[in-house]
């Protein structure tokens, strides 16, 4: 990438995250990604009655048998793909080590925090730079199927889930602000 963008010297360059953009040689302004918008408020519900997964099933094949004992555990349903946010009260964004590598990894964007930052629903994830990045504190970060357990031990008390969603609430980024940002890289490239 770096010596694509050295070739094609650009006016401007925008980036999914810092990682990305200092890994490219630091040229260009990073525009993290926004929430959907227009998405219902996690309600926060008494006791985490379902965990969520948004993205291809095939990405979290390889954590099945760990997502279903762990829900099991804390006597939950597991939903791939649901119909919004808001209807799970823990998110997942993991990924199975065939659709990991250094790229995935570091490159990817933020949306999935994004949106659950918008929707107040608490979030487990791998330590993927676009969500470590734009990260509240708040989140819960895993390095494997080994931390899950943990991770939703520390989100089962309703208390600290209503917290995690009035700090997620507080830190949400719209599609109007990433479009600012995106118009003020446009603007500058003008020149």
């Amino acid at each position: 990438v770096k010596d694509h963008i050295a070739r094609l010297n650009p006016t401007a360059v925008i980036w999914p995250n810092q990682r990305m953009r200092e890994d490219a040689g630091g040229r260009g302004k990073v525009v993290y990604h926004h929430a959907r918008p227009f998405q219902p408020i996690n309600p926060i519900r008494e006791r985490i009655l379902t965990v969520g997964y948004e993205g291809s099933a095939n990405y979290v094949e390889e954590w099945a048998p760990t997502i279903a004992a762990e829900c099991k555990r804390i006597g939950a349903a597991f939903m791939v793909n649901p119909p919004r946010l808001a209807d799970v009260d823990v998110v997942l964004a993991v990924r199975g080590k065939r659709y990991g590598g250094y790229s995935q990894q570091h490159y990817k964007s933020n949306v999935k925090l994004a949106n659950a930052h918008a929707t107040g629903t608490p979030f487990i994830g791998l330590r993927e730079c676009g969500y470590t990045e734009t990260a509240t504190g708040a989140e819960r970060f895993i390095d494997g199927r080994d931390g899950l357990r943990d991770a939703l031990e520390s989100l089962l008390d309703y208390e600290v889930r209503k917290d995690v969603a009035v700090r997620f609430r507080a830190a949400e980024r719209t599609i109007e602000e990433a479009a600012n940002e995106t118009l003020e890289v446009l603007r500058a490239a003008r020149c």
